[in-house]
């Protein structure tokens, strides 16, 4: 066969294997004789990678190809066995030595790339990707370094102080000292001097904006910051951050914070679920809360009738107005809405209604669908209302229904979404 239709041949079952895993197109392709580079993609993505790792061996790979296996299989066992063939059959230099070392957190290559008078790099290399970085710090140490080197030297080696020394001599930055406090174990140290430099409030809240998640120091910083004078921005980070939360709030209350700064926590602290959402919602009532403010309070809040008392003067779509009265009954808010969609609310009793629907279902449950308003000849609580007055159903297609149904059985619009077993209990309760 030529050699060239061999080549095509091969890439042609080489797209098979990688995009299907194909047993006998893998069978094919080892027959004609694939080399390294091809034989490196079955190895770093198919069901073959084992069976192509050894026949990859078998053609006895370059320090090239090799060094494409330490650097981009995910197999750490292929890694390692590249790794020994490279240092046993090759002559490396530091920049491969180096590679091995980053790639295969080898402690072998560090010693090898420690006797080739590594660069800055090098060292910095081992000392991140080794167990031999103090060696490789101590060398370091000998010369002019960076600020990113001191501080991986602070990480990850025993020469934390003389590191630390050479690191403040060069006037970090406030973010480079929290750098080290989140992600070394030199944080007492740099906190200490962190607060020596009479760092702001704001920087400091970064410290618990930034890292949230880690941590580490967030609770001393927090402390420091509330005793020392904070912002009303500094609050808004903190409850933005959810740490100390009813303290902030405390004293951001004493603040008098304006419109907007008071607005920009409102949904936090209700939305979040915190335990003062109630206390915040009749509190920002109280001082012309925006309308998405009003809308948190309304859904996330035991103050939903002040918020709809608010919400009902404003402009509102058909939409919100179904929203409100999902979310309140109180007399206002019925009476606007039954105006608005021309429904006398006197022409229903509900009681007789309920216990009608009540009624209904319990005599057969067959009837009743708390997935949907309406299903054939099921309904819900809500939908068996509209079902049973005309004028409802007038509403219905003219406003929604949950507006009808709202309307109708305002006291039991909580049944509308219940579960089917919480349903029928109630309904037990109302059945004459």
């Amino acid at each position: 066969m030529e050699k060239n239709v061999k080549e095509r041949l091969r890439r042609y079952l080489l797209n098979i294997i990688e995009l299907e895993g194909n047993r006998e197109a893998w069978e094919h392709f080892k027959a004609l004789d694939p080399n390294c580079d091809e034989l490196n993609d079955v190895i770093m993505g198919t069901p073959f990678a084992k069976e192509a790792w050894e026949h990859f061996k078998q053609l006895q790979p370059n320090k090239d190809d090799l060094l494409d296996i330490v650097q981009y299989s995910d197999d750490k066992s292929f890694k390692k066995e590249a790794e020994t063939l490279l240092i046993n059959g090759f002559s490396l230099d530091a920049e491969t030595l180096e590679s091995i070392v980053e790639n295969n957190n080898s402690d072998e290559a560090a010693k090898l790339l420690l006797k080739q008078n590594p660069n800055n790099d090098q060292l910095d290399t081992i000392v991140r990707y080794s167990n031999l970085s103090d060696e490789a710090a101590k060398e370091m140490l000998k010369h002019e370094q960076g600020i990113d080197e001191l501080h991986e030297i602070i990480k990850h080696s025993n020469f934390k102080e003389e590191a630390w020394e050479k690191f403040i001599q060069q006037s970090p930055t406030t973010e480079e000292i929290i750098n080290i406090i989140q992600e070394t174990d030199f944080d007492d140290t740099a906190w200490n001097y962190l607060i020596q430099q009479n760092t702001s409030n704001s920087d400091l809240c970064d410290l618990i904006k930034d890292y949230v998640k880690s941590g580490k120091k967030r609770n001393e910083t927090a402390e420091y910051v509330l005793n020392n004078n904070p912002s009303v921005s500094d609050l808004i980070d903190f409850i933005s951050s959810e740490i100390r939360v009813n303290d902030a709030w405390e004293l951001m209350r004493k603040m008098t914070p304006d419109e907007s700064e008071l607005s920009s926590v409102i949904w936090i602290l209700i939305r979040l679920g915190s335990v003062l959402k109630n206390e915040v919602a009749e509190w920002s009532l109280k001082f012309n809360p925006s309308q998405k403010d009003l809308w948190h309070i309304l859904k996330y809040s035991n103050q939903k009738d002040g918020a709809a008392l608010q919400l009902i003067t404003m402009p509102l779509e058909l939409h919100e107005m179904a929203n409100i009265i999902v979310e309140s009954t109180c007399e206002p808010v019925l009476t606007f809405i039954s105006k608005q969609v021309g429904f006398n609310m006197s022409t229903v009793n509900e009681q007789e209604l309920i216990q009608e629907i009540a009624n209904k279902i319990l005599n057969n449950q067959e009837l009743l669908d708390v997935n949907n308003w309406h299903n054939g000849n099921r309904h819900c609580v809500g939908g068996w209302a509209i079902q049973l007055n005309d004028k409802a159903q007038e509403i219905e297609k003219l406003y929604g229904s949950e507006i009808a149904a709202c309307l109708l059985l305002p006291n039991y619009k909580h049944l509308f979404f219940a579960d089917k077993q919480e349903v029928v209990k109630q309904l037990h309760e109302r059945k004459i």
